[in-house]
């Protein structure tokens, strides 16, 4: 995961000198963790074989990590998983067992309800009309690319959103 971090020690008042001193945890926070470049994640949500070859070998490519999931419902098993921890969401919005819009409204609703740093989620899509880029906002999308994409846009878009104030 990169460098390894020095235990900080904090100084508390009173009595012997050997209880003055505690090791406070050196797990970095999800805010550190979020702007190392020694571990950029990204869940990529997409049913289509194909398309998951080629997306996750040019985000791979690029330097990140890539895990895979073949539709909404087994990204929620990922995201929900607090094992897991992933700087872009990028999200089909159409496959079986659970689409992309439903899939981000559940995710939207669990980082609610345990109050969750918000992750940022990129639709993937083949539709360019209003009505459906509206529906991917509506859902909890950040923003979206539509497919087929481009290599540099999607590469600026994931850029652009992880640069994003929390």
């Amino acid at each position: 995961m990169g460098k390894t971090r020095e235990p900080k020690l904090e100084v508390v008042g009173g009595g012997d000198p050997a209880d003055q001193i505690r090791v406070k945890p050196t797990q970095p926070t999800l805010q550190e963790m979020a702007k190392s470049p020694d571990n950029q994640s990204i869940l990529l949500v997409e049913d289509n074989l194909v398309n998951q070859k080629v997306a996750s070998l040019l985000l791979k490519k690029s330097g990140y990590h890539v895990d895979i999931a073949n539709n909404g419902q087994e990204a929620l098993n990922f995201l929900c998983d607090d094992n897991n921890y992933y700087h872009v969401v990028l999200m089909d919005c159409m496959m079986p067992v659970k689409d992309g819009f439903t899939a981000s409204e559940e995710f939207r609703l669990y980082e609610e309800q345990y109050n969750k740093a918000r992750t940022p989620i990129i639709a993937l899509t083949a539709s360019v009309l209003d009505d459906d880029i509206q529906r991917c906002t509506d859902s909890g999308m950040d923003d979206y690319v539509s497919k087929p994409f481009n290599k540099s846009v999607l590469l600026e878009k994931i850029k652009t959103i992880r640069e994003l104030p929390e």
